[in-house]
């Protein structure tokens, strides 16, 4: 019994911030405040990604090029920062598809 108490008091030990830093904790559990509107019907999302990538890069799964090469295409034309999957990819090179990025 006692090396279990002795296991969790060191475990909050590590856990307890270093003195003169911040605590995040208390932080994370604070309540934010939301503003805008809730519902179905919204123009932008309420939460926005919060990443340096450029924004509305298109990505392309394997069953997006599968429909974009129906009718027994042998060519794709995609936009300049298309991201394609490395399921697509693998695909495309088993087919032997041409990809040209404009």
């Amino acid at each position: 019994m006692d090396l279990e108490d002795d296991i969790v008091e060191m475990l909050l030990e590590e856990l307890r911030p270093a003195p003169g830093t911040r605590d995040f904790r208390n932080e994370l559990e604070k309540e934010v405040p939301r503003t805008g509107q809730w519902g179905f019907f919204l123009k932008d999302p309420f939460n926005r990604g919060k990443t340096n990538l450029p924004a509305r890069r298109l990505f392309f799964s394997e069953y997006e090029i599968k429909k974009l090469l129906s009718g027994g295409k042998k060519k794709c034309v995609l936009p300049s920062s298309a991201i394609v999957s490395p399921l697509a990819e693998e695909w495309i090179q088993e087919k032997g598809i041409q990809i040209v990025f404009e």
